[in-house]
Formats: structure tokens, C-alpha cells, sequence
């Protein structure tokens, strides 16, 4: 190959790396995960929260909640799903409870709760709903609030759980012998 064709394949290859770039920094930038600085402020005003802190991560955690609020219709679904995403869960456990009561235990190993995780879930669910949370190791034991059933049904009744029907309960007396 001639010397001035390979300078001329070069200039234009190299304008079009460059190109390539361009193009992988766009794609990337407006990816919540990736976005930084006046990327992540395009991000934050199209789901309608202004910025409020320099710190990005802080900002990206409030623009997820605010997704989760926005695509929200109060399902069972809908907070489970956020709760999962909030919290890196490997299950979440939900169930009613009398008088509009949520019973809610997230088992995540090790995973970080925010403070206000409560607060933000009860803005996901209906209005009026009170939200019950609890967490749990992976495989732990956990003792949940007693529900209001016929004292002969235990097939429904909080307690103790089992390790490998988390939520389930029972009588303390089935419990101690095992």
C-alpha cells in the first residue's frame, strides 16, 4: 500500500474513533447508572425533580425514588418491585394485615436499608396504608406480629417462621422442639 493512501485511510479512521466515542459517551450518558453532573440534571428534569445536592449518587438514589413514584400505582406489585430495587433484595415478603396494614420483611444479606425506607414506600402504596417492615438475613428465623384468625386455624397465623418458608408461622409450642 502506497504511503499516501495509508495517511488517507488514517485521517479518516481516526475521525471516525473519535466519532465513536462521541456516540459511546451519549449513549452511555443518559443512562441513569452512568449519567454524571448536567446529564444526570436532564435525567432528574425529565422525571420532575430538581437537583438538590452536588452529590450524584445522592441525586440518582432521589431520582429513582421519584421513577418508582411516578410509575407507581399503589400494587402490591409496584412496592415489592421497589423494594427490590431500593434495597438490592434477594426476596421480599408481603402481606395485609387488619386495619390497612402492610407486613413487609426483606430478606437481603447485608444489604443496607435507608433511613427513610418506610416513609418512601408508604408515598408507593395507597393512601391511608400503614407500612410494617421488617429484615432478615438470608435463611433467619424471624417473629411477626400475631393476625386476627380462629384460634384453631394456624395456617395463616404470624409467629415464628421457618427458615425455608419465610413468613410462615405458628404456635411457639411446634417451634421449640425443633
Amino acid at each position: 500500500m502506497s504511503v499516501n493512501l495509508i495517511n488517507f485511510i488514517k485521517a479518516f479512521a481516526d475521525q471516525y474513533q473519535d466519532l465513536e466515542y462521541a456516540f459511546q459517551d451519549l449513549k452511555t450518558g443518559v443512562q441513569l447508572n452512568n449519567a454524571i453532573g448536567v446529564q444526570l440534571d436532564g435525567i432528574g428534569d425529565l422525571v420532575g425533580i430538581p437537583r438538590f445536592t452536588d452529590d450524584d449518587n445522592l441525586y440518582r438514589t432521589a431520582i429513582r425514588f421519584q421513577i418508582s413514584l411516578n410509575n407507581s400505582n399503589g400494587t402490591p406489585e409496584d412496592i415489592i418491585s421497589f423494594l427490590q430495587q431500593q434495597t438490592s433484595a434477594v426476596t421480599v415478603n408481603y402481606s395485609e394485615a387488619y386495619p390497612a396494614t402492610v407486613v413487609i420483611n426483606i430478606i437481603a444479606p447485608g444489604a443496607e436499608i435507608p433511613d427513610n425506607i418506610v416513609q418512601q414506600t408508604e408515598q408507593i402504596a395507597p393512601a391511608g396504608v400503614k407500612i410494617n417492615l421488617t429484615t432478615a438475613e438470608p435463611g433467619a428465623i424471624y417473629f411477626s406480629v400475631a393476625q386476627e384468625l380462629p384460634e384453631t386455624d394456624y395456617s395463616n397465623r404470624a409467629g415464628f417462621s421457618e427458615p425455608t418458608i419465610i413468613g410462615s408461622g405458628g404456635r411457639i409450642v411446634e417451634r421449640i422442639g425443633e
